[in-house]
């Protein structure tokens, strides 16, 4: 018999487990945020992970973006991510799409459990929020810059309903001057902590959870419409 999951079925159980491996999750975005999202989904068993990109590994990408190493540069995110994840665990689906999410690509996917965002763009994340509230599917939100970021869950069953909640009128995208692996594994972490609470259908915190690394501040923010 196989032990794969022996330390985590001591904590949710072997339905617990059960549950995961029959959810279907899309990641969004597999640049620091969504590398470490695909890694811990994929070893906990979600059994089907669908990865959206249309971009390549880079060099740079390197320091902070766990998942990938030396050899995946100039390949497609999608692809490396998906070699590395069934390297892992071999007993999950993981479907590709390399192309930029909009409403056509969301809508070709079906049974979907939970969406999570790891764009790093107001539109990307707009086009999410507008197929999920369509949809009634949950997501998660996560950003990280420099050595901050935020997470939080949107839908129908949660304190926060739309991504207009927070940022409406926000258009302006933050450029990316700085950002180091800390913070984008911390974020990552928590934005799969969440998953897999939607998942097995676990309390939520509501609003909005608010991290700075430099300051060692972590703090869950109530959001009133």
């Amino acid at each position: 018999m196989s032990t794969y999951y022996l330390r985590q079925n001591a904590q949710i159980g072997e339905k617990g487990t059960k549950k995961l491996k029959e959810s279907k999750v899309i990641i969004v975005g597999l640049g620091g945020l969504g590398s470490g999202v695909a890694q811990i989904l994929g070893r906990m068993g979600v059994g089907e992970i669908v990865l959206v990109d249309n971009d390549v590994v880079q060099e740079h990408n390197l320091s902070r973006q766990q998942l990938y190493t030396i050899n995946d540069v100039n390949k497609s995110k999608v692809s490396a991510c998906k070699a590395h994840l069934l390297e892992i665990n071999p007993n999950i689906s993981v479907e590709i799409i390399e192309k930029f999410a909009d409403k056509d690509v969301l809508d070709s996917i079906k049974n979907i459990s939970c969406i999570v965002d790891c764009t790093d763009r107001h539109e990307s994340r707009r086009i999410i929020d507008s197929f999920c509230l369509e949809k009634n599917i949950p997501w998660v939100h996560g950003a990280a810059i420099r050595e901050q970021g935020v997470v939080c869950v949107f839908g129908p069953d949660y304190s926060l309903k739309s991504y207009e909640d927070i940022y409406k009128g926000k258009n302006v995208d933050e450029f990316c001057e700085g950002v180091i692996a800390t913070t984008t594994n911390v974020i990552s972490s928590l934005q799969a902590s969440l998953v897999i609470k939607i998942l097995l259908k676990k309390n939520i915190s509501k609003g909005l959870f608010r991290v700075n690394l430099d300051t060692w501040e972590f703090e869950s923010i109530n959001i009133s419409k």
